[in-house]
């Protein structure tokens, strides 16, 4: 390459995008090729002056000066808009109080403990529940698995369902009031 008749031959892929991307973010990777960090920006440099401004016969106001270059594919004011649209839309974003963090009051902290609670009993199967055989084969026949299912279907379709009776119903409320459920 030092010699003066010397040729470099090479081969880039050129990408579009937004910001400022590194390599290990990129998912694909060529094989034959050096992967580099990659800047994608049309804005070549800019300088921020802040003077102070006389309006009238008020003098307590500040000027804003921007100067803005760029490569030449995207006018500057473009992107002065741009940008400003951009920090309006944070700013409406942090103003509407959305991202503050949610307190939590001891209700909410019940109802989240209850919640919990629920979800583990809705999650046990039927098995486990201390009922006769000839109940859960039953129930398992009508594709009655956990304690959810059970309480969806409700005790007016388990009277309906053969095999379940009076005395089935009883033995079944007896077991989900041991976990503080009832039969609707």
């Amino acid at each position: 390459m030092s010699d003066d008749k010397g040729k470099i031959s090479i081969e880039a892929i050129v990408e579009v995008g937004i910001g400022y991307s590194s390599v290990e973010e990129r998912e694909k990777n060529e094989s034959g090729y050096i992967p580099v960090d990659a800047f994608f920006s049309p804005i070549k440099k800019v300088n921020i002056k802040v003077e102070e401004a006389r309006v009238g016969r008020k003098a307590n106001f500040e000027k804003l000066t921007l100067e803005v270059t760029t490569d030449g594919s995207v006018k500057p004011e473009v992107t002065v808009k741009e940008a400003s649209t951009l920090l309006s839309k944070y700013f409406s974003y942090i103003l509407s109080g959305e991202d503050s963090p949610k307190v939590k009051t001891e209700e909410s902290e019940e109802e989240e403990r209850k919640e919990a609670i629920d979800k583990k009993l809705f999650e046990i199967i039927i098995d486990e529940l201390n009922l006769p055989s000839r109940v859960i084969n039953a129930l398992l026949r009508e594709k009655i698995e956990t304690v959810a299912d059970l309480i969806k279907v409700g005790r007016n379709k388990l009277m309906e369902m053969k095999g379940v009776g009076k005395k089935s119903i009883q033995l079944i409320e007896e077991e989900l009031k041991k976990m503080g459920i009832s039969l609707a």
